[in-house]
């Protein structure tokens, strides 16, 4: 997967907890690293399951995000 990374050319948001026990946060840096522009929100003690976790700051950040970049 990582070498196609670089063909998205999407507005691309790369979330992921900083506490997250399933991936480090450097797997999400890497990631967001690959796409041109990408946005990176490490979330501080967020875990696995973000939306659930922080429900509230979640959407909000990604209603904010998808405002920003519509067409």
């Amino acid at each position: 997967m990582r070498p196609l990374l670089g063909q998205i050319k999407c507005p691309v948001l790369v979330v992921q907890g900083a506490e997250d026990e399933h991936a480090t946060s450097l797997h999400a840096k890497e990631i967001a690293g690959s796409i041109q522009g990408a946005e990176l929100w490490l979330i501080p003690a967020g875990r696995h399951m973000v939306p659930q976790e922080n429900a509230d700051e979640f959407n909000a950040k990604i209603i904010r995000f998808l405002k920003d970049h519509q067409r």
